[in-house]
């Protein structure tokens, strides 16, 4: 990257008598890039998927999962809600790697887990 103006044009022109073949072109450059927003609070499903492939055969249960990500009270829902949805692209790429989502008991004292076929 060059300075602008005529400080530019004649390092340009010094590197091209030095390199007589080289080639030039125009690159769009910002220094600190595009600003970027990151939505910090959705589940992170890349990893859970990895993690999952590299569990042990069993079940995992929902707490374990939730402290793993420190996922709060709500997104944990969200999460279960996601893994309950047979389409969704999550639960599908889990379903490949054989882990499925289960759950035993009602209400309050329900256990929610995803389960690792050996």
């Amino acid at each position: 990257m060059l300075p602008t103006g005529e400080r530019g044009s004649e390092i340009l022109r010094y590197i091209r008598q030095e390199l007589p073949n080289v080639l030039v072109q125009d690159w769009a450059f910002e220094l600190d890039g595009p600003m970027v927003r990151v939505k910090r609070s959705a589940v992170p499903h890349e990893r859970l998927v990895t993690f999952m492939a590299h569990r042990n055969p069993g079940r995992t249960y929902m707490n374990v999962i939730g402290r793993e990500f420190s996922l709060k009270p709500q997104q944990r829902k969200d999460l279960q809600r996601m893994l309950r949805d047979e389409n969704q692209e999550t639960t599908l790429a889990l379903r490949s790697i054989v882990v499925t989502y289960g759950s035993e008991g009602k209400g309050g004292g329900a256990k929610s887990f995803v389960v690792k076929a050996a």
